[in-house]
């Protein structure tokens, strides 16, 4: 059996309770650990909103709270319904349903044959899922699908040009991350959240792919305009998503005011790389670290 610390990533054989190393009691032991290609994780969404909390640096990465190996994945999915299988959507979920396979264990009883005959190339498929087989490819490092900035205030803010100042530098954080990365999105998102923890997100497609503060922000704000009366809101977060390749978004289908802006923004980008983020500070920044300084931004 082999073990693996969740801390350190040390790994040896046997089933210790404490690693070795760090005396870390966070230990993982299976039997097929060491041979897995991909470890199924059935992982509570707060435990490791918890984990990445405490340590920032797991931000970006697969957090693993368990492993289910090969022996016990006909198990696991056995009482799940249908709609839990890749590809099974609500549609095809209620045919299912009204053919009689309510959970993934009817599908693993069923006769191939039969669900052959009934869902095609599907049924066959269908049937390797429930067992626990899955032949397709896995990327480890599949593209980037949003990139987004939010903060959170310490005390609430209700007036439209206090969250429009809270508001520019997360348009600035989000698209100087975007130009590092060579990334554009073509739909604008913002997020607002109430004390009492409601959430609205609103979201505007856009003309072309930007990864200007100036597009973000000036599309961001008409989103906010009308969220802002009479609300009072204890976090605001921008973002994009749709993201494409900066070289496939071609610069000719840029409108002429969006090249200024992202030739301009491009231009501080390499001074602040040289003297320092405070090199060039715009007047609407300084008021939007006035804003945030009552919360963090993450």
């Amino acid at each position: 059996m082999t073990a693996l610390c969740r801390d350190c990533l040390w790994s040896g054989d046997g089933r210790p309770t404490r690693c070795p190393s760090w005396l870390s009691p966070r230990v993982l032991a299976h039997d097929e650990l060491s041979g897995l290609t991909i470890a199924h994780l059935d992982c509570d969404a707060f435990y490791a909103s918890v984990e990445k909390r405490d340590r920032p640096e797991l931000r970006d990465l697969p957090v693993i709270v368990g492993v289910i190996g090969s022996g016990e994945a006909e198990s696991f999915l056995a009482p799940r319904p249908v709609s839990l299988l890749p590809g099974v959507g609500p549609a095809f979920a209620r045919a299912l349903q009204s053919d009689g396979y309510l959970t993934i264990a009817d599908l693993a009883r069923a006769d191939v044959k039969r669900l052959s005959e009934r869902y095609g190339v599907n049924g066959l498929r269908l049937r390797q899922l429930a067992s626990g087989r899955d032949a397709r490819p896995v990327n480890p490092r599949p593209g980037r699908k949003s990139l987004s900035a939010e903060t959170t205030f310490d005390e609430d803010l209700s007036g439209l040009a206090e969250l429009e100042d809270a508001l520019w530098p997360l348009c600035e954080k989000v698209a100087r991350h975007a130009r590092a990365e060579a990334i554009c999105g073509k739909v604008v998102t913002l997020k607002l959240r109430k004390s009492d923890f409601r959430i609205v997100s609103r979201r505007r497609a856009l003309a072309y792919p930007t990864q200007t503060a100036r597009t973000l922000f000036t599309e961001a704000r008409r989103l906010l305009a009308p969220e802002a009366r009479g609300g009072r809101w204890r976090l605001i977060g921008v973002g994009i998503c749709d993201i494409v390749a900066a070289d496939g978004a071609r610069s000719d289908l840029f409108a002429e005011a969006e090249s200024r802006a992202l030739s301009s923004e491009k231009a501080i980008d390499s001074l602040r790389g040289r003297f320092g983020a405070a090199a060039i500070v715009s007047g609407r920044a300084l008021k939007g670290a006035d804003a945030t300084k009552r919360g963090g931004s993450r």
